[in-house]
């Protein structure tokens, strides 16, 4: 993968050099820049702001000064202690799931309250999380999903935690 990205990474750098037209470079791979933009690429755009690949990151839209959690009311309430722990600041209450482009699973039903986590603190944050909710991301039976996915009407990449059983539910096939 990391060849692929360098190689987008050449292809901006090029059209910045004047070598190539962005029209040109749009017509030959805005398909590929587009699938890199799709709400549920979230981990790939945070992976392009974390390892070094800026203009990727700049195309997609995905440079990061905080990171973002997404909370249901019922893990708000769960995970209180870490909240008040690491003084997690609310932004907002009344986020849903960006619909997606490709399987328009419905999340009609699922609110997330968003919370801001400074950059520096946030792998501390999800290591307290993952422990609250016995969470390994390589266990395949954990009771969560955590996925980071494009949250309106904030419109930015969120870490969300949602129940296995209703990811399974809301997306069947679907599922990336």
């Amino acid at each position: 993968m990391d060849m692929l990205f360098n190689f987008f990474e050449n292809l901006i750098f090029l059209e910045e050099e004047g070598v190539i037209d962005k029209r040109d470079r749009e017509v030959l791979f805005d398909y590929w820049f587009g699938q890199l933009r799709y709400p549920q690429r979230g981990n790939l755009r945070r992976y392009f702001d974390r390892c070094g690949y800026e203009r990727l990151a700049k195309e997609t839209n995905s440079t990061y000064e905080h990171e973002y959690l997404g909370l249901t009311h019922e893990l708000m309430e769960k995970l209180k202690p870490v909240i008040d722990k690491f003084e997690l600041r609310k932004l907002d209450s009344a986020c849903k799931i960006h619909p997606f482009k490709d399987c328009n699973p419905d999340f009609e039903d699922l609110k997330f309250i968003v919370f801001s986590i400074d950059v520096g603190k946030y792998n501390e944050v999800f290591r307290e999380i993952d422990k609250e909710l016995n969470y390994h991301i390589r266990n395949k039976n954990n009771s969560y999903k955590r996925i980071c996915l494009k949250i309106s009407p904030i419109n930015e990449d969120v870490w969300v935690y949602i129940k296995t059983s209703t990811w399974k539910e809301k997306l069947g096939d679907c599922d990336s």
